[in-house]
C-alpha cells in the first residue's frame, strides 16, 4: 500500500486520536517533518497555581487553550487563543491558567493546536485537580530570570535553575553519566534500547538545592530527580557547543555505522587521516562528486534534525526514532494512541511498505523491535549505498 505524503503532527506522550483519554505526562511537543516548527509546552504547578508554558518558533499556527470543570464540558471557565507569528525563535513564555487553586474543583485542561487555515490538527485533555489529577512537572527547570526552559539539552552559556511542583522539595539528586552512550541499535535488534538510570553506574552525583543556579560544563548527561532513591526524574544534556550540529570527525564516522560495512567502518577508524577516509567513502557511493555532496548533506541534516527533536538522554540521532529518521526519512503517516507512536512509510524507490511503532517509557521513545525489519531496513541502507535518495 502506497500512502501519500502529507502533514502530520508527533505529540509525545499524548493522545491524539481519542480526546476522551487523559494525558499522563502533562506535556507536549508539536512538530511538522516539512518545516522548522516545533512547539513544546508543558502545564506545571508553582505555588498555589497552575502555569502552561511554551516554546515556539514563528508561524502562524495557534494554541487554543480552555479550561473546564471535569464534570461539565459546556462550562467554560478560562479560554486563552495563543498566536504565534509576531514571537521571536525559541521564545519561552508562561502562562498563568486564570486563578483556580492547587486542590480545588477537579479541572480539566484542554489544548487545541490549529494549522494557519484553521483547521484542527489536535485535541488534548489534561486533569488539574481532583483524585486522577497528575502531578505536572514533579520538577522542572527555568532560566536564571525566570523564563521557562523547556528543551533537553543545554549550551555553556545558559544559567539554569531547578524547580518543583512541591514546598517539601527543596533538593535535588543529580547524576552524572559521561557522553558514552551508544547509537541505538538496528530495528530488527532485540536490544531494547532503554535507559534506566537508577541501573547505571553514574561517574558523579551531587545536590543542587530549589532555586541554586546550575550551569553545565562537562559533555554528557545529568539525571535529576527528587531524592537518591526516585525511580523516575527528567534528563538534562551538554553535548558541547556545536550541538546539534554534527562537525566532529568521530562522531560523523560514528553517524556513518548504520550504513557502512565493518571493513569501511574499521579503516575509517584506523586511518591516519579519518577525515580523507571519511570523504573516501562518501565519495565511493557515487562516481559524480556533487551527488556525494548531497548525499552527505542529506545523511547529516537528519541527523541533525533528529538531535534538535529527539534528543532525550543521549543526542537525538542516536535515539530510537533517531536512527529511522536518519535512515528511512520523515514518514509519510503518524498515528498516535495513548502511549505508543506509530510511523508508516509507504512504498517508493523499491522501498518496502513498513511501520514502527514506538511505546512511551519514562521520558523516552522506544522501538517495539522485529526481526521483520530486517529487509526494510537492509533495502534502505542499500539505497543509501547506491546514492538513491
Amino acid at each position: 500500500m502506497r500512502l501519500s505524503p502529507i502533514l502530520f503532527l508527533l505529540i509525545f506522550g499524548l493522545q491524539a486520536c481519542a480526546p476522551s483519554h487523559y494525558s499522563p505526562f502533562y506535556k507536549l511537543e508539536y512538530q511538522q517533518y516539512d518545516k522548522a516548527m516545533v512547539l513544546r509546552t508543558d502545564c506545571i504547578q508553582k505555588g498555589q497555581h497552575f502555569y502552561l508554558r511554551w516554546e515556539h518558533p514563528k508561524s502562524n499556527y495557534i494554541l487554543d487553550v480552555q479550561v473546564y470543570p471535569h464534570q461539565s464540558k459546556e462550562t467554560l471557565l478560562y479560554h486563552e487563543v495563543l498566536d504565534f507569528q509576531a514571537v521571536e525563535l525559541g521564545q519561552a513564555q508562561s502562562l498563568k491558567l486564570g486563578d483556580f487553586k492547587v486542590g480545588g474543583q477537579p479541572l480539566v485542561l484542554k489544548l487545541q493546536i490549529a494549522s494557519p487555515q484553521k483547521k484542527l490538527l489536535s485535541t488534548q485533555l489534561f486533569y488539574l485537580n481532583g483524585p486522577e489529577r497528575q502531578i505536572g512537572q514533579e520538577i522542572y527547570l527555568e532560566h536564571s530570570d525566570d523564563r521557562p526552559f523547556l528543551g533537553s539539552y543545554a549550551k555553556a552559556a545558559d544559567i539554569l535553575q531547578l524547580a518543583s511542583a512541591a514546598d517539601s522539595i527543596q533538593l535535588f539528586c543529580i547524576d552524572f553519566f559521561p557522553k558514552s552512550q551508544a547509537p541505538a541499535p538496528p530495528p530488527y535488534s532485540n536490544n531494547s534500547g532503554i535507559f534506566l538510570g537508577q541501573n547505571q553506574s553514574a561517574k558523579a552525583r551531587f545536590w543542587v538545592k530549589k532555586g541554586q543556579e546550575l550551569q553545565l560544563s562537562q559533555e554528557g548527561l545529568y539525571w535529576i530527580r527528587s531524592d537518591s532513591n526516585a525511580s523516575q526524574g527528567i534528563y538534562l544534556n551538554y553535548f558541547g557547543e556545536d550541538f546539534p550540529k554534527i562537525n566532529r570527525i568521530k562522531d560523523l564516522i560514528l553517524g556513518s555505522r548504520y550504513i557502512t560495512k565493518n571493513i569501511e567502518y574499521n579503516k575509517m577508524n584506523k586511518a591516519e587521516s579519518p577525515k580523507k577516509a571519511l570523504d573516501e567513502f562518501w565519495l565511493a557511493r557515487s562516481r559524480k562528486e556533487a551527488v556525494a555532496r548531497k548525499l552527505i548533506k542529506s545523511y547529516y541534516g537528519r541527523m541533525e534534525y533528529a538531535n534538535q527533536s529527539f534528543s532525550s538522554y543521549k543526542e537525538g540521532w542516536k535515539t530510537d526514532r533517531g536512527i529511522i529518521y536518519t535512515i528511512f526519512g520523515p514518514p509519510q503517516l503518524i498515528r498516535q494512541t495513548n502511549k505508543e507512536l506509530h510511523w508508516y512509510y509507504g512504498s517508493s524507490r523499491g522501498r518496502y511498505p513498513v511501520h514502527f511503532t514506538f511505546s512511551a517509557y519514562e521520558g523516552q521513545w522506544i522501538l517495539q523491535r522485529s526481526s521483520q525489519y530486517r529487509s526494510a531496513w537492509n533495502a534502505e541502507v542499500l539505497n543509501w549505498r547506491n546514492a538513491i535518495q
